[in-house]
């Protein structure tokens, strides 16, 4: 996996962790897809692994989760207004991507936009506050 895929697994967890949610929640997305508590801090350190369905699967589940995917495929940049502010303009910007019936893509796609937009850091703040659920 590319590196900034790798960041991408935990920005999806750092975010939803942030966002209050149940970290069982989190656990029950991984658990679903194959994804192993300890994988997300291997992919954050770099280890290299090709994207799989599965892991674009784990990021539906973790933004379905976190109510920033909804069932017909649209982004709700709101559902971070509470919690993240920060992201808002991010999310709202990345909301704008061509749907795709496949949520998993949809998802994966998302994720990749908010890599692109969300400065280094922000990410960097987020992982430092939540460096435990890696």
């Amino acid at each position: 996996m590319k590196s900034f895929i790798c960041v991408a697994l935990c920005l999806l967890a750092l975010v939803q962790v942030s966002l209050g949610h149940n970290s069982e929640e989190i656990k029950e997305c991984a658990d679903q897809y194959h994804i192993k508590k300890g994988d997300l801090k291997e992919f954050f350190e770099g280890d290299q692994k090709d994207v799989t369905h599965d892991d674009k699967c784990f990021m539906k589940c973790v933004l379905k989760h976190s109510e920033v995917l909804k069932d017909d495929g649209t982004i709700d940049a709101s559902a971070m207004k509470d919690d993240e502010p920060d992201l808002v303009p991010y999310a709202e910007e990345c909301s704008k991507i061509e749907k795709n019936d496949d949520l998993c893509e949809l998802a994966y796609q998302h994720t990749l936009c908010m890599l692109e937009k969300v400065p280094k850091d922000k990410l960097d703040q987020l992982i430092k506050e939540h460096e435990e659920h890696l």
